[in-house]
């Protein structure tokens, strides 16, 4: 199945009861501010806000899902928790009711939090607490990916096995080819 265009043609592509799910959702995001977007964005739906990602939902077999999630206060963390399926990611099963209040207070939270500077978890203007944001993995929030120091990488020889150091190796001697003896006609 090829990879949707739009938000519409993603909606369109899912079964009648979660498009009507996803399409509540959509509002609710939509509705935080004059001037979001929508796009696609890793095959689901991003919403947008001045051409940055800040928000995305999919839907899934038993599920619909909303990434990532904000930096959240108690009160809030006490509602997120019954639907938090990883550091970055809230599940709603399809089979219970959809806390549409709380999609859109979560999106007001991120649209919030992205205009104010924090960016993403682990971002560079993270102002969480050491402990706080070393909990979040940044692989688990779709479109966030920090690459490591270069220096950081290790040695891909000596990586495997210590007793193997750059000095042991030898090159494999050269070898030069046989020469044909043989005819073929």
């Amino acid at each position: 199945m090829p990879a949707p265009m739009s938000v519409e043609s993603y909606l369109d592509s899912k079964p009648d009861q979660v498009q009507i799910i996803l399409s509540r959702m959509r509002a609710q995001i939509n509705a935080v501010r004059a001037g979001i977007g929508e796009t696609i964005s890793y095959g689901i739906p991003a919403f947008t806000y001045n051409g940055r990602v800040f928000a995305y939902i999919a839907a899934w077999r038993h599920h619909v899902s909303m990434y990532p999630i904000p930096d959240l206060d108690d009160s809030l963390e006490l509602r997120v928790a019954p639907y938090r399926a990883g550091n970055g990611t809230l599940h709603f099963a399809l089979d219970e009711e959809i806390p549409y209040d709380l999609v859109a207070a979560l999106a007001a939270l991120l649209l919030a939090q992205r205009t104010q500077g924090s960016n993403w978890p682990n971002g560079p203007n993270d102002q969480r607490s050491e402990e706080k944001r070393t909990a979040v993995s940044p692989s688990v929030t779709p479109g966030h990916t920090r690459a490591p120091e270069v220096s950081s990488f290790p040695d891909p020889i000596t990586a495997w096995s210590p007793t193997i150091t750059p000095s042991r190796i030898a090159p494999a001697p050269m070898m030069a080819p046989e020469p044909i003896t043989e005819s073929f006609t």
